[in-house]
């Protein structure tokens, strides 16, 4: 269960989110959307514990993340995967090592990584391109491969923040619905987007966000802008 409690955020003179609340179930498939500045990106980054609220409470199953001290968030976050729209992918590892990467610098035993990489790959269909580099791969291949390394540690949430903002129709599409079968298999998808498209095509829970406010939450419902 993740719970937003009267999560206010103000930069400045600035108020960028005002008076959130907010609870996601466990298995949830949740598109926040609104225009951008909306506070999209600062309300998950306020999850991810990489800024704390003005005010209010973030609680996540038993994580108070604006309490927690750096040490305990880093245990906090090996439990999240997050996409992001840039990739942030090591340009100079390739497909399998960029994946392996973040189970290696954690002290995940070897033979686990050999085991777990391939699994994960084959998941998001890039079995196949396992020993090419960042520079080799098209958008939607390098997405897919961002995909995997989100999903190595098994997380039982996972964020991504505009994930098809620079992907073609047909790799967004193919995205999408590789996050369907993720949430299907019991993960809790959080998907920021602007794009309209997407969130009708989806009919899942929508969270609408404008100027800093929560101004509409259905269920099962397209974005009306």
């Amino acid at each position: 269960m993740i719970k937003f409690q009267n999560i206010s955020k103000q930069i400045g003179k600035a108020k960028i989110l005002s008076d959130i609340n907010l609870e996601i179930d466990p298995q949830e498939f949740l598109c926040l959307v609104g225009p951008s500045g909306a506070g999209k990106s600062t309300l998950l980054h306020l999850l991810l514990g990489a800024i704390k609220p003005t005010e209010g409470s973030i609680i996540v199953d038993e994580y108070i993340v604006n309490k927690m001290k750096e040490s305990s968030l880093s245990d906090f976050r090996k439990k999240v995967g997050m996409v992001f729209q840039d990739y942030k992918l090591l340009p100079h590892k390739t497909v399998y090592e960029n994946v392996a990467f973040v189970l290696e610098v954690c002290g995940i035993p070897d033979e686990y990584i050999r085991h777990r990489v391939p699994e994960v790959l084959k998941l998001v269909n890039m079995q196949n391109h396992a020993d090419k580099f960042p520079k080799e791969l098209s958008g939607g291949e390098a997405q897919k491969t961002a995909l995997a390394r989100a999903l190595a540690h098994m997380p039982k949430l996972l964020i991504a923040d505009e994930p098809t903002a620079d992907l073609d129709p047909e790799a967004a599409a193919e995205l999408i619905d590789l996050l369907l079968k993720i949430n299907n298999s019991g993960t809790t998808v959080i998907l920021a987007t602007h794009n309209k498209a997407i969130v009708d095509k989806l009919k899942q829970r929508v969270v609408v966000l404008k100027e800093g406010k929560i101004v509409s939450d259905k269920k099962s419902a397209g974005y009306d802008d």
